[in-house]
């Protein structure tokens, strides 16, 4: 998935670092935490095999992550 400048993705990862679940873009990476923070918590996500998720920036840069 390519990003605008200035946008931020939250993107939930399994054990093997593959794409579980994901929160969609974020205009800020104050929104974009709140977003993360959430979705580590979600039993449906858990469910699916979640582990890590990830806040990146634009560049494709994790800015921050949460483990569950």
């Amino acid at each position: 998935m390519r990003l605008e400048k200035g946008e931020i993705l939250v993107v939930g990862l399994d054990a093997d670092g593959y794409e579980v679940s994901g929160r969609g873009t974020h205009d800020t990476l104050k929104d974009a935490k709140q977003s993360a923070k959430q979705l580590v918590q979600e039993p449906e996500a858990i469910a699916a095999g979640l582990v890590k998720v990830e806040v990146r920036n634009d560049k494709g840069e994790c800015v921050a992550d949460y483990f569950a």
